[in-house]
């Protein structure tokens, strides 16, 4: 019987093991827009947790979070616009029908 570890792959941008000379805010910034938390940021740029707790009293990172990418399992469909009349075509509810632009309200969905 053997037991095989499981290495996770090592970003192609940082070698496992080595923290960077140099790390920017916009690294950070874009790390988060991917959805990388603080401890996966850690871990990507062999950082302690101090470390990271440091690089966000920067006041370009201060109260910035992770943004998390959600995708619906399923199709969603508007048939109904916003005054419960039917709308005649199937569009879902990333996509604007340009005839029924102005029947159909705008909403912003973002995550606080």
């Amino acid at each position: 019987m053997s037991i095989e570890a499981q290495v996770p792959e090592a970003d192609p941008q940082v070698e496992a093991g080595t923290t960077p000379a140099t790390l920017s805010v916009s690294q950070i910034l874009a790390d988060l827009d991917e959805g990388l938390s603080r401890e996966d940021i850690a871990k990507k740029y062999s950082l302690e947790k101090w470390m990271v707790i440091e690089i966000f009293k920067d006041p370009a990172l201060k109260g910035k979070r992770v943004k998390k990418k959600r995708k619906l399992t399923f199709t969603f469909v508007r048939d109904v616009d916003a005054d419960g009349n039917p709308i005649s075509t199937e569009t879902s509810a990333g996509d604007v029908n340009p005839d029924q632009e102005d029947s159909v309200s705008e909403r912003s969905w973002q995550d606080d």
